[in-house]
């Protein structure tokens, strides 16, 4: 039994590595080939963005909901994880569908800002000991989640609540502020995860520690980008990638485990 136990373990991990690396490198690629081909491309569609923002926010909901499921099954439950996750992919999806029905400008930029911040700061919350969130209920990240689409229903009603981070097509230096600390959250939360696989070889914390990587490198390309130039659709594509390969990451890892528990019961 622990042969076979060992085995799925280091194809967990391998796998999650396999994803992390190729991510990464697929980022870095982009960027580059952006940076000396296609800098001063311009393409200027807010059907297209909306749909990036919606399809993404669709698939953080479907990670949410693969990872509750995952980690409240498993031998070892995390409700602390469950409630983190769920409401930080839930918080950010609700977010950034009210972002992508704003028309470009201050609070277009704000809200996306803050659906990023209000994200990584739920990440980073698995820092904290894990006897503060001995939440088990669903009902909670659905709470968060709404609290999350009402503080953004109220920055649509009134626009002169939003903070002002980007004023004559130039990012204020709040702007700056907030998008070190949403990469600066993002990254320690994606260390933070990727690190606890020297042991354990979970594959699931990998493919989180990934998404955590590619939104590091998302919320520090915002700022440098320019809306509707190609680089400024990079980190939508980058982010956009991250939420695809999580959730394909998750279904496949659900469909190994599920193969391997007839085999377990067996030795």
């Amino acid at each position: 039994m622990n042969t076979v136990n060992n085995g799925q373990n280091n194809w967990s991990f391998g796998f999650g590595v396999s994803v992390l690396v190729a991510s990464g490198f697929l980022a870095i690629l982009g960027e580059i080939l952006t940076h000396r081909y296609f800098l001063d491309l311009v393409y200027v569609s807010l059907p297209a963005h909306a749909w990036v923002e919606i399809l993404g926010a669709v698939l953080g909901g479907g990670i949410a909901v693969l990872v509750w499921s995952t980690w409240k099954r498993s031998e070892k439950e995390r409700p602390a994880e469950c409630f983190l996750l769920a409401s930080a992919f839930g918080s950010m999806g609700v977010l950034d569908i009210i972002h992508a029905l704003v028309l470009p400008g201050n609070l277009f930029v704000w809200l996306h800002m803050f659906a990023m911040l209000v994200g990584a700061i739920f990440f980073a919350a698995a820092f904290f000991p894990k006897n503060i969130f001995k939440i088990k209920s669903a009902v909670s990240p659905v709470m968060v989640t709404a609290a999350a689409a009402a503080l953004g229903s109220m920055f649509l009603l009134n626009p002169s609540l939003a903070p002002v981070v980007f004023l004559e097509n130039q990012m204020m230096p709040l702007a700056l502020n907030i998008s070190l600390v949403t990469g600066v959250l993002f990254l320690a939360t994606g260390v933070y995860f990727m690190g606890g696989q020297i042991e354990e070889c979970r594959a699931e914390e990998m493919l989180i520690a990934n998404f955590c990587m590619l939104s590091a490198a998302s919320a520090m390309l915002f700022y440098v980008s320019e809306v509707w130039h190609a680089e400024w659709w990079v980190w939508h594509a980058i982010r956009f990638f991250g939420y695809v390969i999580t959730l394909l990451g998750l279904l496949v890892m659900g469909k190994k485990n599920s193969d391997a528990e007839p085999n377990k019961n067996t030795i």
